[in-house]
Order: structure tokens, then C-alpha cells, then sequence
């Protein structure tokens, strides 16, 4: 049976592996069992901060910031533009559908604040599925395109606030660090 507990011990038994192959099988393992069902799912979770569109809630973030697991609220008709992450990301649908574009970055990054992005692939993203990140490089954008707020469940090699990530504007051809609201660490 799965309880913030759980997912918190399990979390915390990931953050001691130090092979990042076998860190991201572990958390794709605890994601993919935790978004099995969606009581242990608080009501705080459903509460999303209204001028960024998203809230991270977390759960479990290791110290040294190298691993954290959260509860991601998406506001409906909001979302997250094309960005990175440092490490490796494995999100897993709880509640309502939110949809990933997967994107392509096809310039040679060559010229700093410019870069040119090509959709690679569109994934609707449902409660019980995961979507596997496996990479630095992986460049994603986030929608909820339905009238309700989704929640997904988001574990991270490296903590959102505490690693360099990049956002990006397709139709500009832009590119610049992306700084998300602070959350409170758990």
C-alpha cells in the first residue's frame, strides 16, 4: 500500500545509491508503484501557487540537494515552457492529464541566448503512466490542457532550484537560465 511514508523511505533509500544508472531505475520503480493509486495524495497538493501556474510540493530532497521527489500541481490552461534539467527526470501521472512536449534542440550552441528547438514528440501524460527523462540534455515543455488542476508525481537527480536549467522560447529562437518560485523544503 502506498503512503507519503512509503514514498518518503523509499526516496530516501534512492538518495544513498551513488550509480546514477541505478539511481534513475530506482526512482522509475518508485514513481511507476506510487501513481498506482492517489490516496496517500494530500489535499495541500492540489493547492498551486497562481502566478507561476505550477507548485512543486516536495517530499523527499536529499541535503546536498542530488535527489528530490515531489508532488507537482498544475493549474488548468497552465504549464511550463521548453526547459532542461541538469540530470536525469521521471514523472509520473496521479490526477488528470498533463501533456509533455519532447523537444529537439537542432542548432550548434554556438551563439549564447539563441537556439533553435524542433518538437521531437507529444506525450499525454494520464494517472498510473511515467515518462522517463533519462538525460541532460532532455529538453521538455508541460501543459494541463483540461479545466482542473493535474497533479504528477516528479523525481529529479538534481533538485529544480539548486542545478542550472535553461528555458526556452521556440518561437523566439531564445534561450536563458530558468529560476522557478522558491518552494519550502521538506
Amino acid at each position: 500500500m502506498v503512503t507519503i511514508d512509503w514514498v518518503v523511505d523509499q526516496a530516501k533509500q534512492i538518495s544513498t545509491l551513488e550509480d546514477d544508472k541505478q539511481q534513475l531505475m530506482a526512482a522509475t520503480e518508485l514513481v511507476a508503484a506510487a501513481v498506482k493509486q492517489t490516496d496517500w495524495i494530500l489535499e495541500e497538493h492540489h493547492h498551486v501557487c497562481e502566478s507561476q501556474g505550477w507548485t512543486l510540493h516536495p517530499l523527499f530532497v536529499k541535503p546536498d540537494h542530488t535527489f528530490g521527489i515531489f508532488v507537482t500541481g498544475w493549474l488548468p490552461g497552465r504549464g511550463a515552457p521548453a526547459h532542461t534539467h541538469a540530470g536525469w527526470t521521471v514523472i509520473g501521472g496521479l490526477v488528470g492529464v498533463e501533456t509533455n512536449t519532447l523537444w529537439t534542440r537542432t542548432d550548434d550552441e554556438s551563439v549564447e541566448g539563441e537556439a533553435t528547438l524542433e518538437v521531437h514528440s507529444v506525450k499525454a501524460l494520464g494517472p498510473g503512466e511515467v515518462l522517463v527523462m533519462p538525460g541532460e540534455g532532455d529538453i521538455h515543455s508541460v501543459i494541463n490542457e483540461t479545466g482542473a488542476v493535474t497533479l504528477s508525481l516528479h523525481a529529479y537527480q538534481f533538485h529544480p532550484n539548486y542545478c542550472d536549467r535553461f528555458c526556452y522560447d521556440p518561437d523566439a529562437g531564445t534561450v536563458h537560465p530558468f529560476i522557478t518560485t522558491p518552494i519550502d523544503e521538506k
